[in-house]
């Protein structure tokens, strides 16, 4: 027996995020420098298009530069 609470469980939003971003992430589709900001920001309903914009711009400079492989 463990003194340890149970982890709290995660609201629908919480995983859908997570299930996205893990996603995005495998799939190279985003820098893993933004994985924390498209997750906050999907949990939150508060990305916006300029957001989805800057971030498919990181991703593309990335492979560009040859920074994600």
């Amino acid at each position: 027996m463990t003194d340890r609470a149970p982890a709290p469980a995660l609201t629908p939003s919480q995983e859908l995020a997570q299930k996205v971003t893990h996603v995005f992430q495998e799939q190279t589709l985003i820098r893993p420098a933004d994985q924390q900001r498209l997750h906050t920001g999907l949990t939150g309903g508060t990305l916006s298009a300029e957001d989805w914009i800057a971030l498919a711009e990181n991703a593309l400079a990335a492979e560009q530069s040859g920074e994600r492989r």
